[in-house]
């Protein structure tokens, strides 16, 4: 009898992510990211309540990818 094997999908990874996320995916520094923001050099959301910086996954990978 042969078995079927159906590959699993990886679990999506969410797409709004915070400042931690931010630095390990684009490979900065949490504070690298802060001036990034400050300097007004990376992509960011609209900041969620008085202090925490959301960033888009998918547009910080596009954005990486266009340095």
């Amino acid at each position: 009898a042969l078995i079927e094997i159906i590959p699993q999908k990886e679990p999506e990874l969410p797409d709004i992510i915070g400042v931690k996320e931010a630095a390990n995916l684009t490979g900065y520094t949490v504070n690298s990211i802060y001036d990034l923001v400050a300097d007004g050099k990376i992509p960011h959301l609209p900041k969620y309540g008085r202090k925490h910086l959301r960033f888009s996954r998918k547009v910080l990978i596009k954005w990486q990818m266009e340095l």
